[in-house]
């Protein structure tokens, strides 16, 4: 490794230099000698010098035996900033990490865990959040656990805004919320569950090929603990979570979770420093920097606390409140679930549904509704009377008169979906029209193996007979048209959010064109699903063809014009085609919309196993071959929406 200065240079006056011990985005660190002899570390600050050198000189006079010391700060020549600091000689975490692969033993990750922990809970009681807790800012001096590069954090200031968008931390350890912009202590627990996970384990949770692809996991994956000590894994779990009011309050709480107790240790005060009084926004402890406001560091220390939503004077009904939250559950479960697991719920998923022919569901969710629907008004009714007779100026049962925390005023930040959205719009029609035609292309490409794969999979003989090539010729034709419907109407919409109830329409339109198409396609190439009359044995009854009206089928169970209209009509206009299109949507291919989209298929008016088909070739090909912004250029444009 190559460094700006070589031993025996005198770069800053009263120093001389020995060797480079380090480098990083900030700059690099020195080991060197004072005229006197002490020996001491020199860290030449290169990156966002202001920012750096005022949050040393925030932390310029703690002490703390877990707190690597900061003893000065000083300016060369050419005036660089530098700040002189205690020198550590021993092994850092990071070493030690990498000798324990399989996890460290446990007695020596509880010492290195409760020196780490001492000295955050140390910097947030002074209203200090580190930022970038790692292994490698950690050390060993001589048995002693301490914390370096705290003088590279920052008081996070409500005026100030603009400091927090610089990119802080290691990916590997950076909590979900500093893509937002708004974060304070919460960072660091967050950070002190990941070293701990590592601790255990010798191995980070969220890993990646790509620093996108880590950042992606931490807002979107859960941590799989199952491989950590039991003792360990709910405090992990809890360290990491997204929302940051669900994790640990403190770190002391965290210790206690732990199993270690805090040292009742004296540790000296530090003199008086120019430190704020904290201000409350959006649930963490933030530190203003008006200097209206003079007071001691003592002033500044954080009481761990989260701010409480006022109860409202209707509260959630409980019974949707609950579908909700199940739904929300299993749709995380289906999201960490391995994929044959997904894979084989989906096959157990319609074979049940093909073998119950939806009747029986449907009667019961149908009674389930008419039930819920008398309770909801007899609900609705009771409270509509209960406030009518309050009086008048007095709070709704439940509420409380606390009033609510003062807000802060920042700058307003356009989310960066509205960017990318803009973005869209300003595309010019001869890239549209290049996108659109390569996305119909892609989309011919994937309906036609997938045709031919569903005509496998149903059980169709692939005997070159004109019956197979009719009924591939007729399926692969009506998903085509249909997606490329899809991709053109919503090429349309993607620069805009849009009215679901117009595009609902739009596409029933769309539907209704695509079920005539679909009716006469099929009589053109001989093609006619009726159970009764299907010598491959293929075709049979729709699950709820009880319960449609016998008009839409003929005698022998085939669909009728009516039918098809249905059909098509129906599966366009219930479901939400343009979040599949759009380009903003979380991930490509979603099997999750995939299957959603052909279990809903096989409940409208069309033979199985046909109906299903087309559905899921269609959704496939219209995800496959819509437009898609990719994670690195999402990265991109939160930077720019943090940037304001």
């Amino acid at each position: 490794m190559k460094f700006a200065y070589a031993s025996g240079t005198h770069p800053l006056e009263g120093f001389t230099i020995k060797r480079g011990v380090g480098s990083g985005g900030f700059g690099e660190v020195y080991f060197a000698t004072s005229d006197a002899g002490k020996e001491v570390a020199l860290k030449r600050v290169q990156r966002n010098a202001d920012i750096e050198m005022r949050g040393a000189t925030q932390c310029l006079n703690f002490k703390h035996l877990n707190l690597v010391a900061l003893f000065d700060i000083k300016y060369d020549d050419d005036g660089a900033g530098w700040i002189v600091m205690e020198f550590v000689s021993g092994e850092s975490l990071r070493d030690v990490i990498d000798r324990y692969p399989e996890g460290m033993p446990r007695a020596e990750m509880e010492r290195w865990f409760a020196g780490i922990a001492a000295a955050v809970a140390y910097l947030h009681r002074h209203g200090i959040v580190h930022r970038d807790l790692k292994p490698g800012n950690v050390f060993d001096d001589d048995g002693v656990v301490k914390v370096g590069d705290y003088g590279l954090s920052k008081f996070i200031s409500g005026s100030r805004r603009h400091d927090q968008t610089e990119s802080v931390g290691t990916f590997h350890y950076m909590a979900p919320e500093i893509g937002k912009g708004v974060y304070g202590k919460e960072i660091d627990v967050y950070a002190l569950g990941i070293m701990l996970y590592e601790m255990l384990s010798g191995r980070v949770p969220f890993e990646g090929e790509s620093s996108q692809e880590i950042i992606m996991k931490h807002l979107t994956d859960e941590p799989d603990v199952s491989g950590l000590p039991v003792a360990y894994r709910s405090v992990v779990s809890r360290a990491l979570r997204k929302d940051p009011r669900e994790r640990f309050a403190t770190v002391a709480e965290m210790q206690a979770a732990v199993g270690i107790v805090p040292e009742q240790a004296q540790v000296a005060t530090p003199r008086s420093v120019d430190v704020k009084p904290p201000i409350e926004h959006l649930g963490t402890v933030v530190i203003s920097d008006d200097r209206s406001h003079p007071s001691s560091a003592a002033d500044a220390t954080v009481a761990g606390h989260r701010l409480q939503k006022n109860n409202e004077s209707v509260t959630a009904e409980p019974v949707a409140q609950a579908v909700r939250d199940g739904g929300s559950r299993v749709l995380e479960w289906w999201r960490n679930a391995p994929q044959v697991l997904q894979i084989g719920s989906l096959i157990c998923g319609v074979l049940l549904l093909w073998r119950l022919q939806g009747r029986w569901l449907f009667y019961i969710g149908m009674s389930f509704g008419v039930v819920y629907a008398i309770y909801f008004v007899i609900r609705v009714a009771a409270q509509a009377m209960s406030r009518a007779s309050q009086p008048r100026g007095t709070p709704a049962s439940g509420n409380t008169a606390t009033p609510k925390p003062p807000r802060v005023a920042r700058k307003p930040r356009v989310p960066w979906q509205q960017l990318a959205r803009a973005d869209l719009r300003a595309k010019t029609m001869v890239e549209r029209f290049t996108e659109l035609s390569g996305g119909l292309l892609i989309s011919a490409l994937v309906v036609g193996i997938l045709s031919l794969v569903m005509l496998i999979v149903a059980g169709q003989p692939i005997d070159g007979s004109i019956d197979m090539f009719a009924r591939f010729a007729w399926l692969a034709i009506v998903s085509m048209v249909g997606s490329w419907g899809v991709l053109v109407s919503c090429k349309f919409w993607e620069g805009e959010s849009g009215e679901p109830l117009l595009r609902r329409f739009l596409l029933l339109g769309l539907g209704l064109l695509w079920g005539f198409g679909g009716y006469f396609g099929g009589d053109f190439l001989s093609v006619h699903f009726s159970p009764s009359g299907d010598q491959h044995g293929l075709t049979s009854a729709s699950m709820m063809q009880h319960v449609y009206p016998e008009s839409l089928f003929l005698v022998g169970g085939g669909p009728t014009l009516a039918a098809y209209l249905v059909y098509f009509g129906g599966l366009l206009a219930i479901l939400r085609w343009w979040k599949q299109a759009d380009p903003l949507r979380p991930n490509r291919f979603s099997l999750f919309a995939t299957a959603l989209t052909a279990i809903g298929a096989s409940f409208l008016p069309l033979p199985l196993p046909w109906g299903p088909m087309v559905a899921l070739t269609t959704s496939a090909a219209v995800q496959l071959s819509a437009s898609w912004v990719p994670a690195q250029r999402r990265l991109e444009l939160r930077r720019r929406s943090l940037q304001g």
